[in-house]
């Protein structure tokens, strides 16, 4: 494994997280219209056993993940492995609301207190290595979000702090308020929705994707110190739902390509996709989502090889709809 830094933390941060929203039943649907079932804690104490004996120590959660529940399967597994809690980054997120009253963002600073303690009590730990705001609340006040993550570091329940989905000005409104900085921006991220990327290739063309969807979170992120994550990493989006582009006639070329550079360098396709996300200049942390030790395993030999630039270029190229 390869390890990276993450703002203020001393900790040693793998080059690859793994992601858990798969421990509790996924809203997405399968191919056959089936959902995933939640995993038992014996299989998620076999994963992320499998995770850490690989060198992960990234684990990132949502208080939104079977509404609770992946944060009590990963808590199930601190309590029979707590000499491993200070070895683990564990980052959670919060600000979304599930339930049969209904659905909406709340970034308020009552919530966040309130969305914290519970994560703490479901992960039966002291303290969350990172918070991270999952989607932007658009009636948030960034005052209110600087008290309450003044509250929560200064009483050592959260050590630093982070965004998903977030574009630049929404940051940087958090950013001006806060005395705590933003580590960790965490955007969906693949070969096949590489959005943030196509944008500034394309960049005053007559194109489509030239359309700027996120105001350049990626540069604003490097500007300014703010790691980057990325999920969904090997997901294609179908009418039916999700799916992984691996194998998928749909994306024939791509996977012909990946076939060739992954026995060029003696691995797998599921690598070959991490290692386009990791080749990048920005340090992009790849979350894999799996529940498989096998599939993990399989993901992780992307640390082993780095891509060229023309491979790199030719996988971007192998999806379709672009072109240089």
């Amino acid at each position: 494994m390869k390890y990276t830094t993450v703002s203020t933390s001393p900790k040693k941060v793998s080059a690859v997280g793994l992601g858990t929203m798969r421990f509790s039943p996924e809203v997405a649907v399968n191919k056959d219209g089936t959902r995933n079932v939640e995993k038992t804690q014996a299989e998620v104490d076999a994963i992320l056993s499998s995770a850490v004996e690989q060198g992960i120590t990234l684990i990132d959660t949502s208080d939104i993940y079977g509404r609770g529940r992946s944060e009590e399967l990963i808590g199930g597994f601190l309590k029979t492995h707590g000499h491993l809690r200070d070895s683990l980054f564990i980052e959670t997120k919060t600000g979304m609301h599930d339930a049969e009253d209904g659905k909406w963002f709340d970034l308020s600073k009552e919530h966040i207190l309130e969305a914290a303690d519970a994560s703490l009590r479901r992960l039966g730990t002291d303290y969350i290595d990172c918070l991270m705001l999952h989607r932007p609340d658009q009636l948030f006040d960034p005052e209110e979000v600087a008290e309450a993550f003044d509250e929560l570091y200064h009483a050592g329940k959260v050590l630093t702090f982070g965004v998903s989905n977030f574009v630049p000005n929404q940051i940087e409104l958090i950013r001006r308020a806060a005395d705590q900085p933003i580590a960790l921006c965490q955007m969906q991220l693949s070969i096949v929705h590489a959005l943030m990327i196509e944008q500034r290739l394309f960049t005053n063309k007559h194109n489509d994707m030239a359309v700027d969807r996120d105001l350049d979170v990626l540069d604003y992120c490097r500007l300014n110190g703010i790691r980057m994550e990325a999920w969904s990493i090997l997901q294609a989006h179908h009418p039916w739902g999700y799916a992984s582009f691996i194998g998928d006639p749909e994306y024939a070329e791509l996977n012909a390509v990946m076939n060739r550079i992954a026995e060029k360098y003696g691995t797998n396709p599921h690598a070959v996709a991490a290692a386009w996300i990791m080749r990048h200049p920005a340090g992009i942390i790849p979350m894999a989502g799996t529940t498989n030790p096998a599939h993990l395993a399989s993901t992780l030999e992307c640390v082993d090889f780095e891509l060229t630039r023309p491979e790199w270029y030719e996988l971007f190229l192998a999806v379709g709809d672009r072109y240089l």
